[in-house]
């Protein structure tokens, strides 16, 4: 009975770490004009409205941006 338990217990802790979750989270986007074009150098943020904390971006030359790394919470 040991030699099984032991082999079955290892499997199913190694298991259980395959399904780690993420702490963070990413916002992407694009900022274009009223008629449609992509705006380069836009200046772009998120603030957590528990911490405070605002995260900054600006756009690329096709107007999208990447807010990467925000702790979970509301934005």
């Amino acid at each position: 009975m040991k030699a099984f338990f032991y082999p079955a217990a290892m499997l199913l802790l190694t298991l259980t770490s395959l399904f780690a979750q993420a702490t963070d989270g990413i916002l992407v986007g694009t900022v274009l004009d009223p008629f449609g074009a992509a705006v380069p150098g836009a200046a772009v943020w998120a603030t957590n409205t528990s911490t405070g904390v605002k995260t900054t971006a600006a756009t690329n030359s096709s107007g999208q941006y990447r807010l990467s790394n925000l702790p979970g919470g509301v934005y």
